[in-house]
């Protein structure tokens, strides 16, 4: 198990979006770079995607779903969270990231 922590660093954010691996889904467009200590994340939500609280809950389920995996990542990484569409399902965001993890953590 990987210790779970965010990304607070603007520049650590601006490389991952210019030299990173991307995994692409219907939901989210994750940048990623393996290699790192620890597993890093950060997400962002854009404002035209609804009001507040539909932005938070988005960012919510993705925390959550990171925590309940976090004993399937074997090696630490930097993420970098790109919500593309609000609404839907939980189980449907918890599909899309647990693809993610399966594909490139085990």
């Amino acid at each position: 198990m990987v210790k779970l922590k965010r990304i607070q660093n603007k520049n650590t954010i601006l490389q991952l979006l210019s030299k990173s691996s991307i995994y692409r889904g219907k939901k989210y467009r994750i940048h990623f770079k393996k290699g790192e200590e620890d597993f890093s994340y950060a997400i962002s939500v854009s404002k035209h995607l609804g009001n507040a609280v539909k932005r938070n809950r988005e960012k919510r389920w993705v925390r959550s779903i990171f925590y309940k995996y976090r004993f399937d990542i074997n090696s630490g990484a930097n993420v970098f969270i790109i919500i593309k569409q609000a609404g839907g399902l939980y189980t449907e965001a918890e599909n899309e990231i647990f693809g993610f993890i399966k594909e490139n953590f085990k």
